[in-house]
């Protein structure tokens, strides 16, 4: 993205900033919070790409890599069903 569109070689890009104010956000109001950037992290240099290389958005392999993060993220992170009295 850089090289195509040099200008934007004179910004300092804070990749990780988006995603570090929204945990931020998440532990100041106390809500449960899925990291998504350790699974793209680990998975970066496997096959298929997880990026499309002309412009950074996810391809189908990395929604299927966020899908399946959320999915053991909510597993992990679900309640069991309440309990109501019968008598409510």
């Amino acid at each position: 993205v850089l090289a195509t569109y040099p200008p934007m070689q004179q910004v300092a890009w804070d990749l990780q900033g988006p995603e570090r104010r929204v945990l931020a956000w998440c532990e100041r109001s106390a809500v449960a919070c899925a990291q998504l950037s350790p699974a793209f992290v680990a998975a970066r240099d496997q096959a298929p790409r997880l990026h499309w290389h002309a412009d950074g958005h996810w391809t189908a392999a990395g929604h299927a890599l966020a899908a399946d993060t959320m999915t053991t993220f909510l597993r992990s992170a679900a309640q069991p069903p309440a309990q109501f009295a019968e008598d409510r």
